[in-house]
């Protein structure tokens, strides 16, 4: 669960500035009439740019992981519980897959921005996202001794780098996305989740939008989410499973203002919905 901030906070710090100034066509859209528009010869001044961005947004998501999970000063080693053995039901392994996901359409997006051309904005994506989310296991997890290596974590980071490429090669009305239970702010003391606790705050969706005539600027999709919540002990966990129907806000603004929308494309991860659960005990 851990890797689903870095996504928000790192994408964030280096995207804030590609996204006031960007086109409204993206390679991370599926509403983009014609992604190759942005291959165009790349802009030193947003080269400079985006690398400064890097640097603070390294810095700063460093910082903040070892705020919130401690040093990697011990020995390596692998967490062989992370699939079945652990209290979080996959859930964790889900959180890399769509981490993977939105890492590289948001990557794709930000070299674009720098006037690569398409092919090459979407290889310097997925390569990024696929070496971020290998460092946050090696070595910062794998000598970190409340943590270490992740198997599956690393299978489903690199499920969802390749999904995301799929998703940008060949885009459609299909996503997956994450929405909380509770106010994160409330919930969580600092911005990576801690414990078990703060982990179960996020449903993760896969996500249809329906055309229902309207086309693209249709915003409502329908959902299938997937959770862990707790018995009423407040100790054992229990798999959760939701049917939601929701938006996105990219996706509400776009049948008012497209071109407004296509600046907020971060927030297209987050799926804000009403939901029906039912646990799987």
């Amino acid at each position: 669960m851990k890797a689903l901030p870095i996504v928000l906070a790192w994408c964030a710090v280096q995207g804030a500035g590609a996204q006031m100034v960007k086109p409204a066509d993206s390679t991370c859209t599926g509403y983009a009439p014609a992604a190759a528009a942005l291959a165009v010869t790349p802009s030193t001044s947003r080269l400079w740019a985006v690398g400064g961005a890097h640097v603070v947004g390294g810095v700063f998501v460093y910082q903040e992981m070892e705020a919130s999970w401690g040093e990697s000063s011990g020995r390596f080693h692998v967490k062989w519980s992370d699939w079945c053995c652990d209290s979080l039901m996959q859930d964790d392994e889900i959180s890399h897959f769509v981490s993977g996901y939105h890492l590289t359409k948001a990557f794709a997006h930000i070299w674009s921005w720098t006037g690569e051309p398409t092919k090459r904005a979407r290889t310097w994506g997925a390569i990024e996202a696929g070496a971020i989310l290998t460092l946050v296991e090696f070595p910062i997890d794998a000598f970190n001794p409340h943590q270490g290596l992740g198997i599956s974590d690393l299978i489903f980071d690199y499920a969802g780098v390749g999904m995301g490429l799929l998703a940008l090669r060949h885009p459609g009305r299909w996503d997956f996305k994450f929405s909380a239970k509770r106010n994160v702010f409330a919930n969580q003391k600092t911005l990576f989740s801690q414990d078990s606790r703060e982990s179960d705050n996020y449903v993760f969706w896969a996500t249809y939008r329906p055309p229902l005539g309207w086309g693209d600027r249709q915003p409502v999709s329908v959902g299938l989410g997937h959770g862990v919540g707790l018995e009423a002990d407040g100790i054992t966990p229990v798999r959760e499973l939701y049917l939601g129907l929701g938006t996105t806000i990219p996706d509400f603004l776009r049948t008012v203002a497209p071109a407004v929308a296509g600046h907020l494309q971060l927030l297209e991860a987050y799926y804000i919905n009403i939901r029906l659960r039912a646990t799987v005990r």
